[in-house]
């Protein structure tokens, strides 16, 4: 497979999973975190099997779209049974608890964490390979703190909309996943590939385009924060 079938295969998770967001967030305040989950669950069972037993393109795609279906509703309705089962002071704990577990070991990361992260990512496409492990340990680190805008939300609204408001805004970070997947497969194919390879210039540019955006989107931010007092 060319590097944007791969990319479109693997990002058929991303889409299914995006597409998703908003019957979830209806689904999670009508009938409860449990049957919801109980329920998808199954639906992951099965595409885990199809895609085990593939043998092309198109079966591979049915079980990583599946898959996303299936487990598209774990990180929400985890988020969303502690806000009605917690206080919303404890939320942020809670949220960066539940991603730290599934992160094995990653624990919810404050500012200057997380400006450790927009400085890894860069390194990442630097090309500096002496240190990649590190690196990359230490963008995982970072990238944790992705999860406190959930706390934030639900802060804002009714608890009884919190499963709609924070799929809504999960929407839009799983169709940004899909597209920069996607798009990072076909920025590779603009290099030839050499022993069914695609040289490092190419994941360079690929990375550093993304280092960019998240860094325009830091400056966009920055002048929003919350004043002392």
């Amino acid at each position: 497979m060319s590097p944007s079938d791969l990319g479109l295969l693997t990002s058929a998770y991303f889409l299914v999973f995006a597409a998703f967001q908003i019957p979830l967030g209806v689904l999670l305040d009508r009938f409860g975190p449990r049957r919801v989950l109980a329920t998808l669950l199954v639906f992951a069972a099965a595409g885990g099997l199809i895609f085990g037993l593939a043998q092309g393109v198109a079966t591979l795609a049915l079980g990583r779209a599946l898959l996303g279906l299936g487990v598209s509703g774990c990180l929400m309705g985890s988020i969303k049974a502690f806000t009605l089962w917690f206080p919303l002071s404890r939320l942020a704990t809670l949220n960066g608890w539940i991603l730290a577990i599934g992160a094995l070991g990653a624990m919810a990361a404050t500012a200057p964490v997380e400006a450790l992260a927009v400085v890894a990512f860069f390194a990442i496409a630097a090309g500096v390979g002496d240190a990649a492990l590190a690196i990359v340990m230490l963008y995982g680190f970072g990238a944790c703190a992705a999860a406190l805008p959930y706390a934030i939300l639900s802060q804002h609204f009714p608890r009884g909309l919190t499963g709609r408001v924070i799929t809504a805004a999960n929407i839009f970070m799983f169709l940004a996943s899909f597209a920069f997947q996607w798009g990072v497969g076909v920025l590779l194919r603009l290099w030839p590939a050499v022993d069914g390879r695609y040289p490092a210039e190419g994941y360079a540019v690929a990375f550093g385009i993304i280092g960019v955006l998240q860094l325009a989107v830091l400056l966009w931010l920055l002048p929003m924060r919350e004043k002392p007092g």
